[in-house]
């Protein structure tokens, strides 16, 4: 099976999906069973799950690539049991999430065929969550992100004023200082006139962003008429992409400083969201891509790979993306330097998948370093050349979600929206820029890393094509201009 273009456009100006736009592929019988383990093929049956799960709901994503089966069937299954609950309509990926109690042997035998015959493909409606490697945090108080459970902590906030950013804490490093990034603002090269969606765990309205937070979307709690973040790591993510230093005196400027922001609240507040919800928030940047002027899509989560990226929801939905014409970037993991570690979904093979880099903090990358958390590839099962890129992503500097002040985070979840800025450094100096020449571009623009601790480096799975090279990039976007 493989992902195609879908054929009809998505109704930008109405706002939605419908499944005349779904003639994309869809699941076959090798996806005949639910996926639960790291085995490529099938593994647990339906009969399975639910047993194992007791008297507890299981979250299940079905898809199917006949729409109207696909409707009889969740009709089907409302009425089987009325505690069942449809979650999320996914049409970008032909499905459906819901939230099932044990069903009855009838619909159970019913299911079990469906997938037998390749009419469905059902898989859990898994977490994901944000990827920050825990290191050095700043000292003092604590935001509402670090009380979670089971995740690195994200960091500590600080509560500076305008005057005392620069005392935030040794070792952070300012994200317009590293590679030319505060040249190419002094150019003029700055992001306006363009869009940046963060899909993460929301934004706060920091004096850094202005009146550029655009639009906001909550697939979490469903509060869509004020921007907010309740963990901290979508602001932080929103500033590497597009703060503007407002009130730090123009020191903790991001890579895109004038660019728009949508953000698409996905996470909860300790950082983790279902499948079906991020999913569901790439959908709504789809069919919001024209209303907003949405370029680039900024993902910096993800949960390991369980499938082939053929039958993984998560990675469909970002290819889908893809074929409408939004640059999607995504943060490989921080799961290295094993091979095959990095996280889907980067493992969509259109995407820019990004690792971290330890940046000295400076323009030259004489002083950079890959940092050792950052996940290498190939990507599991498919065995696809993973990351693309890399990006500084240690002890990064930007925007918190407490009152007005910074935070200092590490992770590739820092290195994507770093790429991301670029991303929107060049479609603002070409804005006939397509999608694909910008990936093109990005790589092949990019500085090699060819030693590491004095031995050659000769595998793409571990660095991609180097480190960005902002300059670069945004030179040979102007020069396809004059093309």
């Amino acid at each position: 099976m493989s992902i195609s273009a879908l054929n009809t456009p998505v109704n930008m100006r109405s706002g939605s999906l419908t499944s005349s736009s779904l003639n994309s592929s869809r699941p076959t019988a090798d996806s005949a069973q639910v996926t639960t383990s790291q085995d490529a093929g099938p593994c647990a049956s339906l009969e399975e799950t639910f047993a194992s799960c007791a008297d507890q709901p299981v979250s299940l994503i079905i898809q199917s690539r006949d729409q109207e089966k696909l409707a009889a069937l969740k009709a089907q299954l409302l009425a089987d049991n009325a505690q069942n609950k449809v979650t999320a309509d996914l049409p970008i990926i032909g499905g459906f999430s819901i939230e099932m109690a044990a069903p009855g042997q009838d619909t159970l035998e019913q299911l079990t065929q469906a997938q037998e015959n390749g009419q469905v493909s059902i898989s859990l409606d898994n977490e994901a969550g944000y990827i920050v490697s825990q290191g050095e945090h700043i000292p003092g108080q604590a935001s509402g992100a670090s009380a979670n459970k089971g995740l690195a902590e994200p960091g500590v906030s600080v509560n500076t004023p305008a005057t005392e950013a620069s005392s935030i804490g040794e070792g952070g490093k300012q994200t317009n200082v590293m590679l030319g990034v505060r040249e190419l603002h002094e150019q003029g090269f700055t992001g306006k006139g363009t869009c940046v969606c963060v899909l993460d765990s929301g934004i706060a309205p920091h004096p850094d962003f202005g009146n550029r937070i655009i639009a906001f979307k909550d697939c979490v709690n469903g509060r869509d008429d004020v921007p907010y973040d309740d963990c901290g790591h979508g602001t932080h993510c929103a500033g590497i992409v597009a703060g503007d230093g407002t009130n730090s005196g123009g020191k903790n400027v991001g890579v895109a400083p004038e660019a728009n922001i949508v953000g698409v609240k996905v996470l909860d507040a300790c950082g983790q969201g279902s499948t079906s919800q991020i999913i569901h928030g790439i959908q709504w940047a789809i069919t919001h891509k024209g209303k907003y002027g949405i370029d680039v899509l900024s993902i910096s989560l993800g949960r390991p790979i369980e499938r082939t990226r053929f039958l993984d929801p998560m990675t469909m939905a970002c290819q889908v993306a893809e074929k409408f014409g939004l640059t999607v970037v995504i943060s490989a993991g921080n799961e290295g330097p094993d091979p095959g570690t990095v996280a889907s979904p980067g493992n969509a093979p259109d995407a820019i998948t990004v690792g971290a880099l330890d940046d000295g903090g400076t323009e030259t990358t004489d002083d950079d370093w890959p940092a050792y958390f950052s996940s290498c590839g190939p990507t599991k099962f498919d065995h696809l050349e993973k990351p693309d890129i890399m990006a500084p992503g240690v002890d990064i500097i930007s925007c918190s979600n407490d009152a007005e002040g910074y935070v200092k985070m590490s992770g590739t979840s820092m290195a994507a929206p770093f790429a991301a800025g670029v991303a929107a450094l060049m479609k603002g100096a070409n804005d006939h820029i397509k999608n694909d020449q910008i990936k093109s571009i990005i790589m092949d623009t990019a500085t090699p890393i060819k030693y590491v601790d004095g031995e050659p480096v000769t595998d793409r799975n571990k660095f991609g094509a180097g480190i960005v090279d902002p300059r670069q990039a945004v030179d040979q976007a102007l020069a396809l201009a004059k093309k």
